[in-house]
């Protein structure tokens, strides 16, 4: 099974383009949207996580959904129509789209209706890495609360079988405690592409570490783990409140 959200990944990246800002018309409001390009497709020197989040300087935050700093609407960004007419940078229009908060992916999940259902599985991965980035830079250790267990739970079963998905559901069961089953995921044959992140998460579930950690920082993530990187839309692995 191949899902919406994994199919508007891919077409979003593969819609990047090196160069000037490329502009959409919002969809509620007729706006410009800017959409920045790649400004390298190397993430060298950037830092790989074992969820899957991908931080680096050459590759931008590529999100699949967004607000529209115009009319404050959220928005699908891989389904924008092209902006009408040439549109010229200007310091007095900012027409980049404002990034979703916590909030908004809770509210969407909550909802899920609408927009929310087609992105499921990329809500679920994007709530994940937001609170998680309150652990990325911490030496303290930060058990996973229940509404964040609840989330990976409901995320588990929308994640396929290729091998960026078998990795993040890896990631899951170690998270989660569960070595055993973290183990079983990672007995099964993966492309060599992978072998770094793989011989990571075993060596992580080898120890019974249950901590977020980094796969390696400072050289090409080569191929990562996460199906929408969710700071990209490109996979990375080849992306308190009320529970919802």
């Amino acid at each position: 099974m191949i899902n919406q959200w994994q199919v508007n990944s891919e077409q979003a990246y593969a819609e990047l383009e090196f160069g000037p800002p490329v502009y959409k018309a919002c969809v509620h409001c007729q706006s410009a949207i800017e959409i920045i390009p790649l400004l390298s497709g190397n993430p060298l020197g950037g830092t790989l996580w074992s969820d899957g989040f991908q931080e680096t300087e050459q590759m931008p935050v590529q999100d699949l959904l967004g607000r529209c700093r115009h009319c404050n609407e959220i928005v699908s960004l891989v389904d924008l129509e092209p902006y009408p007419t040439p549109k010229v940078p200007s310091d007095n229009d900012d027409c980049s789209y404002v990034s979703l908060t916590l909030g908004d992916y809770e509210m969407l999940l909550q909802q899920l209706g609408d927009i929310a259902e087609e992105y499921h599985a990329y809500l679920r991965i994007k709530f994940w890495h937001q609170r998680n980035d309150q652990r990325r830079h911490s030496d303290t250790s930060m058990p996973l609360t229940a509404q964040e267990q609840q989330n990976l739970q409901q995320l588990l079963p929308l994640l396929d079988n290729v091998d960026a998905e078998r990795l993040l559901k890896v990631e899951i069961y170690r998270q989660f405690g569960d070595f055993e089953q973290a183990k079983r995921v990672l007995s099964d044959p993966f492309d060599h592409r992978v072998s770094d992140v793989v011989q990571r998460l075993r060596q992580l579930v080898r120890d019974k570490n249950s901590r977020l950690e980094m796969i390696y920082s400072g050289e090409a993530a080569r191929h990562s783990a996460a199906p929408c990187n969710a700071t990209s839309t490109k996979p990375a692995f080849s992306g308190g409140g009320n529970d919802f």
